[in-house]
């Protein structure tokens, strides 16, 4: 009954009060284990952004600076396709979804928004509490998921000119520079 009301004060952001907990048991009041089900939400999150540590700490250890043992080392067993783990840890809808879990777990309890009908108006209110474990939790998890969207849309998203206007007389030099510009980006090489 704690646990539940614990995770829907949380949840909701509504004050839990509840007096003479145990009352009647050997040990009354609070034991330690009641403080680590409010803890569990850091630690779930923090085992969600694992998948995402993973490929982006293996992706920077796979680069063209490591050692080749390193690399080597990776392909055969992280980034093996033949593996389960390669399917399952690195499948996008595991990390982005442990990502978005990690996240919305460990802000819940650090935003409180509200809203207040005054005379004439409509005032909204968001305050940002300090709980270092989940803000620690949420700024990893939101640093992980920048990173991999970063990299995924500077990979998938080049710019290619389409067409290069230079004015000097004749058409000659302007189709020139077009192809050298295009062979640069490498335009017809995908």
């Amino acid at each position: 009954m704690l646990r539940s009301a614990l995770t829907l004060s949380l949840v909701t952001d509504k004050k839990l009060e509840i007096t003479n907990i145990r009352a009647r048991r050997s040990r009354p009041g609070l034991r330690p284990q009641h403080l680590k089900a409010v803890e569990a939400a850091a630690a779930i999150g923090l085992i969600a952004c694992l998948p995402a540590a993973v490929l982006v700490v293996g992706g920077l250890l796979q680069s063209d600076w490591s050692a080749p043992a390193v690399r080597s080392a990776l392909e055969r067993t992280l980034f093996n396709p033949d593996l389960v783990g390669f399917r399952v840890l690195i499948h996008p809808a595991t990390i982005l979804s442990g990502l978005l879990l990690a996240a919305g777990l460990n802000l819940i309890p650090l935003l409180r928004i509200g809203l207040e009908r005054r005379p004439g108006t409509l005032v909204g209110t968001l305050a940002l509490r300090i709980r270092s474990a989940h803000l620690g939790v949420a700024v990893v998890a939101l640093g992980l998921l920048g990173v991999i969207l970063g990299y995924g849309f500077t990979e998938n998203f080049k710019v290619v000119p389409t067409h290069v206007s230079v004015k000097v007389s004749g058409w000659q030099i302007e189709r020139d520079l077009l192809m050298a510009v295009c062979e640069e980006a490498q335009c017809g090489q995908r």
